[in-house]
């Protein structure tokens, strides 16, 4: 039914509260029309509320959204390199421990947003970029004392 997705959750992920149990079971016992009406009225309150964005206003605070999300994901997970330490932001990526992080990514849309959602389960560290792709090419990293790479001849 359409109306299924039209009714929120009482929690959102981060654990807020987003409507009370008593208005959720009032929306439930409505009948679908009369909800969707007040749905689209709701988002037209909401819309009339805000001046519309231009494209650049857009793209500019998902950017910096996205940002944020990746800067929180990377905090959760020790805000530095896991084997140089290395601690500029704009190097640093999030590693699946025991690979698979490209099966994964198929699964899920947002990798970082899934982090979150799923309150920065284990198994993920961040490393910097060398070191990821260090690890992807070889197995290990060159910083790892007990690895010693055969590349070349």
């Amino acid at each position: 039914m359409w109306y299924s997705y039209a009714i929120m959750p009482l929690m959102t992920p981060l654990g807020k509260a987003r409507v009370s149990k008593a208005t959720r079971d009032r929306m439930l016992a409505m009948p679908p029309e009369e909800l969707r009406a007040i749905s689209l009225k709701m988002v037209a309150a909401r819309l009339a509320k805000r001046p519309p964005l231009s494209k650049q206003q857009l793209s500019s605070n998902r950017k910096a959204e996205r940002d944020n999300l990746r800067k929180q994901c990377i905090a959760a997970y020790g805000g530095k390199c896991a084997c140089c330490c290395e601690s500029t932001y704009e190097f640093l990526t999030i590693d699946h421990i025991d690979g698979g992080g490209r099966q994964h990514r198929k699964v899920i849309h947002n990798f970082y947003r899934w982090l979150r959602m799923n309150n920065f389960p284990p198994g993920f560290q961040v490393l910097c970029y060398n070191c990821n792709c260090c690890k992807g090419a070889y197995g290990s990293c060159v910083h790892d004392a007990h690895t010693v790479l055969h590349i070349g001849h």
